[in-house]
């Protein structure tokens, strides 16, 4: 399976074809994935440990893609 898949991802850039996600792609999902444990109440340590990581990781690409946009918007430069 893995070599299907490998052979597949050579076609598409063998004919030119790469998909980037963009930032507000990566917005949405993390509001999602955000949305998706943000009710959780996990009983057990590992459970409060998965659920602060994928906030922590959530709010860092939301934090890392807002400030990407900004800077394309605004000399960052000039607001110091």
């Amino acid at each position: 399976m893995a070599d299907e898949e490998k052979e597949k991802e050579e076609e598409l850039f063998a004919d030119g074809i790469v998909e980037f996600t963009t930032n507000s792609e990566y917005i949405t999902n993390s509001y999602w994935a955000i949305s998706a444990v943000q009710e959780l109440d996990p009983m057990t340590a590992e459970g409060r440990a998965m659920k602060n990581r994928i906030l922590t990781r959530c709010f860092k690409i939301i934090d890392m893609c807002v400030d990407e946009m900004y800077s394309e918007l605004f000399d960052p430069e000039a607001d110091d």
